[in-house]
């Protein structure tokens, strides 16, 4: 799967909110209202973030969405 240089920026954002302390998967999981596989499978590049998610996850992580402006 290609990864799109917009997804590469997310899918760093995503992991760098979640590599903070106090921070799982399973809860973020929780917060978007999905499996803790699909947050897994966005982790690992196999799923993309959808743009509805975005706010939801800069809540959790406690970070600005990201553009590719910052």
């Amino acid at each position: 799967m290609r990864v799109s240089q917009t997804s590469k920026l997310y899918l760093e954002w995503l992991q760098r909110g979640l590599d903070k302390p106090g921070k799982h998967g399973k809860e973020l999981a929780a917060v978007l209202g999905v499996s803790e596989s699909v947050v897994s499978r966005m982790r690992a590049g196999l799923r993309r973030i959808h743009a509805v998610e975005l706010p939801k996850i800069a809540d959790y992580i406690d970070e600005e969405i990201p553009t590719d402006r910052n």
